[in-house]
């Protein structure tokens, strides 16, 4: 359903004359929806670590900090932007309840090379496109990053890295027990 929302909203916008390179899936949460998809089908370390350690707190934050409010309530963009977001909460969400994703915090580091290692080519495809994805090149306005852009400049996108550590330590320490008693239900996940 998420894949298929993403296509009908890159048709409305190409049918409308609309769309951009902006659109094209290479922020975060478009990102996601690749992942949750590969996860659905075939879950291991990579994308079970990513959903949880990526793509939930940045859809959690995506809904707390719009950046489509330049859309009225009831607009496309906007309905498509709120309800995708939830979509990809709602997948994790069930994950976890369903004890079908467990995190650990040992696979998070395939999570965190991944993501250096796509940040790297989307901020010279920003360069070039004159795009923002991955909100790397500046923050999102309205956003608490613009604090973090005004505080450091350009070196605010360290300053994520350092909010990302801080944030996925308290986000595994409720898993730690897991991982210690080897707890894992995928044992092609371990």
């Amino acid at each position: 359903m998420i894949c298929v929302q993403e296509a009908l909203k890159d048709i409305l916008h190409y049918t409308a004359g609309s769309l951009t390179l902006s659109h094209l899936p290479l922020h975060l949460c478009g990102i996601s929806i690749f992942m949750v998809t590969w996860h659905a089908f075939k879950p291991n370390k990579l994308n079970s670590e990513f959903i949880y350690a990526l793509t939930l707190p940045g859809a959690i934050i995506a809904l707390a900090c719009p950046d489509w409010t330049q859309y009225p309530l009831l607009h496309f963009s906007s309905v498509n932007s709120f309800t995708m977001h939830t979509w990809l909460i709602m997948y994790v969400v069930i994950q976890l309840y369903a004890g079908t994703l467990i995190p650990n915090f040992k696979n998070l580091k395939y999570t965190f090379v991944f993501t250096l290692l796509l940040m790297i080519p989307i901020y010279f495809i920003n360069k070039v496109w004159d795009t923002n994805f991955f909100f790397i090149n500046t923050p999102s306005p309205g956003s608490p990053s613009v604090v973090l852009y005004d505080l450091f400049g350009n070196g605010f996108v360290l300053s994520y890295i350092i909010i990302c550590l801080i944030l996925w330590i308290l986000m595994y320490l409720p898993w730690r027990h897991y991982e210690n008693k080897g707890n894992i239900v995928h044992p092609e996940l371990s």
